[in-house]
């Protein structure tokens, strides 16, 4: 008998009259993921990061190579647009980028994406700058991002090599914690319950640890900046002394289930949390002993940290 093999074909771009299959060309060596129609002929976009401008007849008058820029965390085009006097176009990227391009020669109009934000999985972390109108977020995607409140704008952004789940800023904004690992329907990673201390100015990394093998959930400094608090998945909070290069002080294991929740009192000097088990517990910041009566804390100023 005669034995067929169906191959995938991709990249091909395929004009119909009525029904009947008019003209097939190669157009893209990888697939084609967005397409625009204006009266003059066609845009497409494909996964490798290329741009082309065709003719009404599927001749090629111009080929961009997003990826070329430099500019995007993933070049793989998603979506496309030509402006309505055909000088520009619009490329929306898988790495949540907006981009305008110059029709003519394919330069990016604006030095950079128009817009960024997180291209994968969840955002979990979330703080908000002390002083500056600006937030920190961080998520599955694997970056810390820095934006402007007013604008909202992508500020600037840095390229980690774990997922995370919580950041923070020193109370005088110099640095941001960040707390490393995740699930997101995945294993264990490598950096799972380490954490970064970068400095805010430039995201440079100025100190990472580790001392949990469980991925951290929680993470704050005390209100005078003295002691950095870190949660996570293996139910303990660990203390770190700020000023002594984050060496780890104490450890507060009282806890029955993950970490989710942490704040302090006004004073630095203890600390109230919650876990997966909905505890709420209290502890003394410098030796993480538990408090076990609430009552010997009903007097003490709260400090909300974001």
């Amino acid at each position: 008998g005669v034995q067929t093999c169906a191959l995938p074909i991709y990249g091909h771009l395929y004009a119909f009259q009525g029904r009947t299959l008019d003209q097939a060309i190669k157009a893209h060596e990888t697939g084609i993921e967005a397409m625009y129609t204006y009266a003059g002929g066609l845009c497409s976009g494909s996964k490798d990061g290329k741009v082309k401008l065709w003719s009404s007849d599927l001749e090629c008058t111009a080929e961009f190579d997003v990826a070329g820029l430099g500019s995007t965390l993933s070049s793989r085009i998603r979506s496309v647009c030509l402006s309505a006097d055909c000088s520009r176009v619009l490329v929306g990227t898988h790495g949540s980028e907006i981009l305008e391009l110059s029709a003519n020669d394919g330069s990016d109009a604006n030095a950079g994406p128009l817009v960024r934000g997180h291209c994968k999985g969840e955002l979990w972390g979330l703080a908000v700058h002390p002083t500056k109108p600006q937030f920190c977020t961080v998520g599955d995607d694997k970056t810390l991002r820095v934006f402007d409140i007013a604008t909202r704008k992508l500020i600037r952004f840095k390229e980690m090599d774990s997922m995370a789940r919580a950041c923070a800023y020193s109370p005088d904004g110099k640095q941001i914690a960040v707390g490393l690992g995740g699930r997101a329907g995945h294993g264990a990673g490598k950096k799972d319950g380490a954490f970064l201390i970068l400095n805010e100015a430039d995201l440079n990394t100025m100190h990472e640890g580790r001392d949990s093998q469980q991925y951290v959930s929680e993470i704050k400094y005390t209100p005078d900046g003295g002691t950095l608090a870190v949660g996570t998945h293996d139910n303990n909070i660990y203390f770190y002394d700020v000023g002594n290069n984050f060496t780890k002080r104490a450890v507060f294991s009282k806890h029955n289930s993950y970490i989710t929740h942490l704040d302090f009192t006004k004073d630095s000097q203890h600390m109230q949390s919650n876990c997966g088990a909905y505890e709420l517990l209290f502890a003394d910041v410098t030796t993480g002993s538990q408090i076990p009566a609430a009552s010997a804390l009903k007097n003490a100023d709260r400090k909300s940290v974001v």
